[in-house]
């Protein structure tokens, strides 16, 4: 399999992965919602690298999870890790 073949397979997991876990979360399958964004999460960052901005991205995704259910410490612990990751592509102000 050529490496752009693998690229492409892991890009499609990672919208498959997102796309099921909105399915999961607007019907309150928060767990599996979770699971979902987090594998997701993985994926985007054995792709694309830790610090990218779509690991940035899904990162508030799966925070807004964590906010909808009232899990404000693991909220706060993502939107840290999405700001340093945003700082490298723009200077996020400090609130």
């Amino acid at each position: 399999m050529a490496e752009s073949d693998l690229d492409d397979l892991i890009e499609a997991a990672i919208t498959k992965n997102v796309l099921a876990g909105d399915k999961a979360n607007k019907q309150g399958d928060f767990q599996l919602a979770e699971q979902l964004y987090s594998h997701a999460i993985h994926l985007a960052e054995i792709k694309f690298g830790a610090k990218a901005a779509a690991v940035g991205y899904l990162l508030a995704i799966l925070a807004d999870l964590y906010e909808l259910q009232n899990r404000k410490e693991d909220a706060v612990a993502l939107h840290a890790r999405v700001k340093e990751i945003l700082n490298d592509y723009v200077k996020v102000p400090d609130r």
